[in-house]
């Protein structure tokens, strides 16, 4: 006879902590503290020219293709590829069929859900909420996930068209890669108002292209879809600051990772043109004066 079996996914998986970053939660400061919080941010370092250097324009690679197979799969690693394939491509319900001894798989799942997740920090930030049941016997499993985004599969063409149509209008290759990754701190802030007067969803990159206001996550996943975009390793980070929840990135630059909090390079109220680099390359000690993070999941910031 076959057996069936339903589980909650928060048995299995913390998604709460990849989901939204409330930032501005009355938990902390509320919105109007955070922003005056932030207004002090850096007066004497903003700056409002742009240095692009000369040369030739870049090369973005094509967009990852990554292909849903419908082929059972049989390991741990398997479950997490195609975890992730669904994801990445912004699924919102799929199944994946599992061959093989069932006894652990509950173990499996867990394992292959956290390596898929946190395989991209762009999807690993618009995850949302997640829910996941399977029929099974001893020998095959049908699993069915219902995972929802701060983001969708429409949303997503647009934000990788227009990240392809800006970064070579703002980047060339005789920059370094810090130039680089300033011109998009550069952009970003320009482009954005801190806030919550959003149709999207504040927290993710689409807010910030297509209608130019955002919280600190949408900050920081254009940042990592943009620094990723320009073959320069990124690193989303969620954590505190301020006393509430924040996101930002970590960036390998000069062979080494240094902190870059887009957000807080954005004088508030905003200011136009005028842009901060305070919180640019920093080291964990240095930012460790204004933000708190689990450091035990993160690469040293030296």
């Amino acid at each position: 006879m076959r057996k069936l079996l339903t589980i909650a996914v928060l048995l299995f998986f913390g998604w709460a902590v990849y989901g939204v970053v409330e930032d501005y939660e009355e938990a902390g400061l509320s919105f109007e503290e955070m922003k005056s919080f932030m207004s002090g941010v850096a007066d004497e370092a903003i700056d409002t020219t742009v240095t692009i250097a000369q040369g030739d324009p870049i090369t973005i690679d094509e967009q990852e293709e990554v292909v849903v197979t419908s082929t059972a799969v049989t390991t741990t690693e398997q479950l997490a590829d195609a975890f992730y394939a669904h994801l990445s491509n912004w699924d919102t319900k799929f199944t994946i069929e599992f061959e093989g001894d069932t006894t652990t798989l509950g173990t499996m799942l867990d394992e292959a859900y956290e390596a898929a997740k946190t395989r991209n920090g762009y999807v690993l930030g618009h995850l949302e909420k997640m829910n996941l049941t399977y029929e099974y016997t001893s020998t095959r499993a049908t699993i069915t996930v219902l995972q929802s985004y701060l983001t969708d599969a429409h949303q997503e063409q647009f934000v990788d068209a227009q990240v392809r149509q800006i970064l070579p209008t703002i980047v060339h290759d005789a920059m370094t890669e810090k130039e680089k990754v300033l011109a998009v701190n550069d952009f970003i802030v320009r482009q954005t108002v801190y806030g919550t007067a959003t149709n999207a969803s504040p927290h993710s990159a689409f807010a910030v292209l297509m209608e130019g206001q955002a919280v600190c996550q949408g900050y920081a996943l254009l940042a990592y879809k943009m620094i990723d975009l320009l073959n320069i390793d990124v690193l989303y980070v969620t954590g505190e600051a301020g006393g509430v929840g924040h996101a930002w990135n970590l960036v390998y630059v000069d062979h080494t990772w240094q902190h870059l909090d887009t957000t807080w390079n954005d004088p508030v109220p905003d200011r136009g043109d005028k842009v901060s680099d305070t919180y640019a390359f920093l080291t964990d000690e240095e930012l460790l004066q204004t933000h708190t993070w689990v450091r035990a999941n993160y690469p040293q910031a030296l």
